[in-house]
């Protein structure tokens, strides 16, 4: 039986160089190595969402090989800080479900290397965060 596999990928913002940090790391980094996540605006403060080419996303995204074996679907949230040039600097894993399945890595390696488009406020380039899930189904 062949198997498909469709990974779905839509942008969802909530009020809410690159050097990819996930929540663990940055829960055990002390004060001093943190990075300064303050610069990054919230959704309410935009006036113009950034954005990313879903199609490249989707193409950069390789379903975990042990949950495709084992018949795994699952969903990830990420919070994407982007820079005001449109670069991805850093990211959170939010959300995975399953746990420890590869969905989290797999949704945040697909970020590597994809140039966006900033958030502007008033015309003006602004770094911004905001939230991304990227939900894995095998069909």
């Amino acid at each position: 039986m062949k198997k498909s596999i469709y990974i779905v990928t839509f942008i969802f913002f909530t009020v809410y160089t690159t050097n990819f940090i996930n929540a663990e790391t940055l829960k055990n980094m002390d004060a001093n190595t943190q990075p300064d996540l303050s610069n990054f605006l919230f959704l309410n403060q935009l006036s113009v969402l950034p954005a990313f080419n879903e199609h490249e996303i989707r193409a950069a995204i390789v379903y975990p090989p042990v949950a495709l074996r084992s018949g795994i679907e699952g969903r990830v949230m990420l919070e994407l800080f982007i820079d005001k040039y449109g670069v991805l600097r850093y990211f959170r894993i939010l959300h995975e479900e399953p746990e420890e399945r590869g969905f989290g890595e797999a949704a945040a390696r697909a970020f590597i290397g994809i140039q966006g488009t900033p958030a502007f406020i008033n015309d003006e380039p602004v770094a911004s965060r905001v939230r991304y899930p990227i939900i894995f189904r095998i069909r």
